[in-house]
């Protein structure tokens, strides 16, 4: 035992005191610890057993561009928690957790896509066309059915013109 009957850190172990302010205080020995710490976090030092870096907002957002979502981030923190903290029923900081999340979500908000508005069909033939063509690649971004209307990607417009007139053309009069 050490000094106050704690357990010496076996250096196998990573314990981490999460602070409201985004501070981490890892205990750990191991450089692999380090490395996972610095996928989501900004390391401010290090000390022979400790780590302390920062949760940012850039450094979250590179771990999320690596494919590391929110929750991983989340469940990592939480199963590594400092006994200590645990004992005393403290883990990590909800405003922390919520913040993560929320980083995440920044994200994912509403992508603009070039669009094109069809209307105007001659017939309900061309309608189920078109919604069949775009449909198949992936290229109809919203429709009012019952008003016969409807956006497509603005990219798919050229191959959805030519897919119109090949339909007209099997249609005319031989």
């Amino acid at each position: 035992m050490g000094s106050g009957g704690a357990a010496p850190l076996d250096g196998l172990r990573l314990e981490i005191f999460a602070e409201r302010n985004f501070r981490l205080y890892s205990q750990t020995t191991r450089a692999v610890h380090a490395s996972l710490l610095a996928i989501f976090s900004e390391v401010e030092f290090r000390l022979p057993n400790m780590i302390v870096s920062r949760l940012t907002r850039e450094s979250v957002g590179r771990a999320l561009d690596l494919g590391v979502t929110a929750a991983c981030i989340r469940e990592f923190l939480e199963r590594h928690v400092h006994r200590r903290a645990k004992e005393s029923g403290f883990g990590v900081p909800d405003n922390v957790k919520d913040q993560i999340y929320l980083w995440e979500m920044e994200r994912k908000r509403l992508v603009s896509t070039p669009a094109m508005k069809i209307d105007n069909f001659r017939d309900e033939g061309e309608w189920e066309v078109t919604v069949e063509h775009l449909r198949s690649r992936n290229g109809l971004l919203h429709m009012l059915e019952d008003r016969r209307e409807l956006w497509c990607a603005a990219s798919e417009f050229d191959g959805l013109r030519a897919r119109l007139g090949e339909w007209r053309a099997s249609r005319a009069p031989v």
